[in-house]
């Protein structure tokens, strides 16, 4: 039991630690903590005609598998039959999903849109941290095929900023004098590393499903 010292408020709980994983077993109603999310819609997406305060968010194909597979393919490919929906912890990083992937550019009568979302446990929202679990699925240092690259210190620049920092991508990682210098026509990219860098950029959350019309709390104009 503890007690907060601001509001004297005691909580109950009880915690599970299983496999990395964290869970509340008990606690006391009431004590719960929100979780504020963002999403940024842009001007002419699949998204940009419905209030999403009165709707909820439901993801394109909400019945298909939710795997790990799926899921980085949602992240690092943009796949349009995602089971996901992309949140983000960040206000700045939805805004700038808004504007940069508005089809038409975002005016005052025709803005894109950030939402504001809270979600706490009692929602029944079947949340998934990407980080973890993409971690999870590479951890054979051995494997064929993991997340590490063969360019050199700047390369995740390009990963992160694949329009802007193109020519990172591209360059010929270093190889040893001995083998001729560089050879090799652009350095390894992986699903994995490309998933795990901008779920990071994108300080993403995957929402599983759908999120609740109640969870939707506000939205902002932006142009």
């Amino acid at each position: 039991m503890t007690e907060d010292p601001t509001s004297g408020q005691l909580t109950l709980s009880a915690w599970h630690v299983s496999g990395g994983t964290v869970a509340l077993a008990c606690k006391v109603p009431g004590t719960e903590k929100m979780a504020r999310f963002y999403k940024g819609v842009g001007v002419g997406t699949h998204l940009h005609g419905t209030d999403l305060r009165t709707t909820g968010i439901v993801a394109r194909n909400p019945g298909a598998t939710s795997s790990v597979s799926a899921l980085m393919a949602h992240i690092a490919h943009g796949t349009t039959t995602s089971p996901f929906i992309s949140l983000t912890r960040s206000y700045g990083v939805a805004r700038d999903y808004a504007v940069n992937a508005s089809r038409a550019m975002p005016t005052a009568s025709i803005p894109a849109y950030v939402y504001e979302i809270d979600i706490d446990d009692t929602h029944n929202v079947s949340a998934r941290d990407p980080i973890c679990e993409i971690a999870r699925s590479v951890n054979n240092l051995f494997a064929n095929i993991s997340y590490q690259h063969n360019g050199d210190q700047s390369y995740l620049l390009g990963v992160v900023d694949p329009i802007g920092n193109r020519a990172r991508l591209q360059a010929p990682p270093p190889q040893p004098k001995t083998m001729g210098g560089s050879s090799a026509p652009s350095p390894r990219l992986t699903t994995e590393l490309e998933a795990l860098v901008r779920g990071l950029r994108d300080a993403e959350v995957l929402i599983a499903g759908m999120v609740p019309q109640a969870c939707v709390i506000h939205r902002y104009d932006e142009y």
